[in-house]
């Protein structure tokens, strides 16, 4: 590696290490100052709330690095810039992408990290995360239920309703699943007062149900069967995945995007969870879009001032973040692909990314 790469790559890892390090930081501030009062009142020991923030760290990864490499460029370039480093490098006939070349090599190296941490490291986390906050619900006594729960398996065509699911326990109540075959038609209603998901044989134990089966030519009742515990071993939903599916798309881990794409089926109700899942991908891309969008701002200007400069490139990323919002709505909605929706604001915004990278050469 040459001298000058090795002296640019040094500046922008300080600045970048300590960007992500400050941002983490008041993520996990934020987030004691919300719960503070909540862990004291569970009598959560320090070790605990130190292994809870950890994992709470690894789940802010993925949303942390883009922007810490968008202020790292821009603080670090900028202050070669103010120190008339740049400007000397392009007088000796050093091309400003040379220059970056360590920051690109890098970014590159953080995009693919960032990937990985989204699809293995992150689910990992927040599956801890909500667990740790699930039982320390339980401690003080807060409800670890959800209630009035409905889910749609598509690939196995039976839809679930439960007056109430526990997320600790895994039992459910006044449970009804409606079964039907390829054409559509109800062949299967069951009813159960309570039943409960077995975590270790995974498949589902009812209690006190009945089973009404249905002629798919009629579509009247022919048979009814009372039992008062039967087990259902094809019906494999688990629970976590069966909550997942009631949260906001955008707080779904890869993990549970893909597991939910398993029986989301190919209607328009699963274009949130197909844009999710490309959109994945499309974040580890933007770690290089945001990265040559600062360059630009950080290395022209000599007669603006460095506030001015930054104030301009935040105007251009959030420019950037509100295209990809507004394309994802289109691909939920189905007026675009999926693929397409995740990826458009990142095709969208190289032009003019193109046109100010040509200016700052």
């Amino acid at each position: 590696m040459r001298l000058l790469h090795r002296y640019v790559l040094r500046q922008w890892l300080a600045t970048f290490l300590c960007t992500h390090a400050v941002l983490t930081c008041l993520l996990l501030l934020e987030d004691v100052y919300k719960n503070l009062e909540y862990f004291l009142k569970a009598k959560v020991t320090l070790a605990a709330l130190a292994t809870y923030h950890a994992f709470l760290a690894a789940s802010f990864f993925p949303l942390i690095t883009p922007v810490a490499i968008f202020v790292s460029v821009l603080l670090s370039l900028g202050q070669l810039y103010g120190r008339n480093e740049i400007t000397a490098m392009k007088s000796v006939g050093i091309h400003i992408l040379e220059v970056c070349k360590p920051l690109a090599v890098s970014t590159a190296v953080l995009a693919a990290i960032n990937l990985i941490f989204e699809a293995a490291v992150m689910p990992a986390a927040t599956d801890y995360v909500a667990a740790f906050r699930t039982r320390t619900d339980a401690k003080i006594g807060y409800a670890t239920v959800a209630k009035k729960i409905g889910f749609y398996n598509h690939r196995d065509n039976r839809i679930w309703c439960m007056k109430s699911l526990d997320k600790l326990s895994y039992e459910a109540k006044d449970v009804l699943i409606s079964c039907y075959n390829e054409s559509g038609q109800e062949e299967l209603r069951i009813h159960a007062q309570a039943a409960k998901f077995l975590p270790v044989e995974n498949f589902w134990h009812f209690q006190n149900c009945s089973l009404t089966a249905f002629d798919t030519g009629t579509g009247s009742p022919k048979s009814v069967d009372l039992f008062t515990e039967k087990d259902f071993e094809n019906f494999r939903e688990h629970p976590k995945m069966i909550i997942s599916s009631l949260k906001k798309t955008r707080d779904l881990s890869f993990h549970d995007v893909k597991t939910l794409l398993e029986y989301a089926g190919t209607d328009s109700v699963a274009n949130a969870f197909r844009v999710r899942f490309h959109g994945t991908f499309a974040n580890a891309a933007n770690c290089i879009i945001v990265m040559f969008l600062a360059i630009p701002f950080a290395v022209t200007g000599a007669k603006i001032k460095p506030l001015i400069r930054t104030a301009k490139a935040c105007v251009f990323l959030l420019l950037f973040l509100v295209l990809d919002t507004l394309f994802a709505l289109l691909g939920n909605g189905g007026v675009l692909s999926p693929a397409v929706a995740a990826w458009a604001a990142n095709a969208v915004i190289l032009l003019p990314i193109a046109g100010l990278l040509r200016t700052a050469m």
